[in-house]
């Protein structure tokens, strides 16, 4: 009987043994996931989430900003970048300055439109980098018969000008201002530079102006679909451009950059620009710089444009900028200083 007592005595012993380590354990585990979500709360926290704008798809903005997202997110810890579509530089701007972008892609031509109607100003955008080459690509159906840029420009041409808020509409009004003409001259359809390439192989309009880094996607749908022509300016007209825009300059797009198109063809060109928000972190924004300048070849691999993306071009269109009053990011010059690459007349 005594046995019995001691058997259970023994057995109670051992349950509240179990019941104990198993108690320890839940605890142990408990407590590391605690520790855990801590550590991934604290990660999560210091993540960045910012957006990059580019442009309308048929662009290369649109190319190249998905390009820059994918190095910045893969080589910057601190932060996730994620490209959006939008209608362009003079969007992208605006949205900056009302802090719903952080960085963007413009032109030169989109800062003066949003310093003269007040929707962005240089105390809350600042020049991250110069970038590419963007190129003037007046492009026509074969059989309209136009086979250069004055010929093209006349009273009642069926043209696409780009969508409102992009850079490739202001160069619309710029190019017809050239030709002697208004927007209300002409059958104007503002539309982006996707959209313009189904309207030319539709035959709704005879031709329209696209804008960016060559190949110039929305351009090679059109001459992959259908005969056209890529229509050549000279230099006189090229100089008519300056008297708005004296970041132009003329560019030579070389053969064979299209289908059908057996010779060089002269045109206007300008450059492209890298924006960050002033208020941004300058040691994130400097690691951003780096990556991208470092694995320029990765964004070249989304569009050859972001090949142009490298400490040579860091300058291109600063002078212009500078003029209107918008610095280099904090960031940028801390990079640009630690490389001894910084222009000390941009103080």
């Amino acid at each position: 009987m005594k046995a019995k007592e001691d058997q259970k005595t023994k057995e109670g012993k051992n349950m509240e043994k179990k019941n104990f380590y198993f108690k320890m354990i839940v605890l142990s585990l408990l407590g590391t996931l605690v520790i855990v979500g801590g550590f991934s709360q604290e990660a999560s926290a210091q993540k960045k989430f910012w957006k990059i704008g580019t442009a309308g798809s048929g662009g290369t903005f649109y190319y190249l900003g998905s390009g820059i997202a994918n190095v910045v997110t893969k080589y910057v810890k601190e932060v996730k970048l994620t490209p959006e579509a939008t209608g362009g530089g003079i969007e992208n701007l605006r949205r900056m300055y009302q802090k719903n972008l952080e960085l963007a892609l413009i032109t030169p031509s989109d800062m003066k439109v949003v310093l003269k109607d007040g929707t962005g100003k240089p105390d809350r955008i600042s020049l991250l980098s110069g970038a590419h080459d963007s190129v003037l690509h007046l492009v026509a159906r074969k059989d309209t018969g136009y086979k250069t840029a004055k010929d093209f420009y006349h009273k009642g041409v069926k043209v696409g000008i780009g969508e409102p808020g992009s850079a490739v509409q202001t160069v619309n009004f710029s190019a017809l201002k050239v030709f002697g003409l208004t927007v209300k001259d002409v059958e104007a359809h503002p539309i982006s530079q996707a959209e313009c390439a189904e309207a030319i192989k539709d035959g709704v309009i005879e031709g329209y102006v696209g804008g960016s880094g060559i190949p110039l996607a929305a351009v090679s749908n059109v001459t992959q679909s259908i005969d056209a022509v890529i229509l050549p300016f000279t230099e006189d007209e090229i100089k008519r451009f300056l008297v708005d825009y004296p970041y132009f300059y003329g560019f030579t797009i070389p053969a064979k950059t299209y289908r059908g198109q057996d010779q060089p063809v002269f045109t206007p060109g300008y450059p492209s620009l890298l924006m960050a928000r002033s208020d941004l972190d300058p040691d994130i924004v400097a690691k951003v710089l780096k990556a991208i300048y470092e694995h320029m070849d990765e964004i070249g691999q989304v569009h050859p444009a972001g090949k142009d993306l490298t400490m040579k071009s860091a300058y291109k269109g600063a002078d212009y900028a500078y003029s209107l009053g918008f610095k280099f990011h904090p960031g940028a010059i801390k990079y640009l200083k630690e490389q001894k690459k910084w222009n000390t007349k941009f103080e």
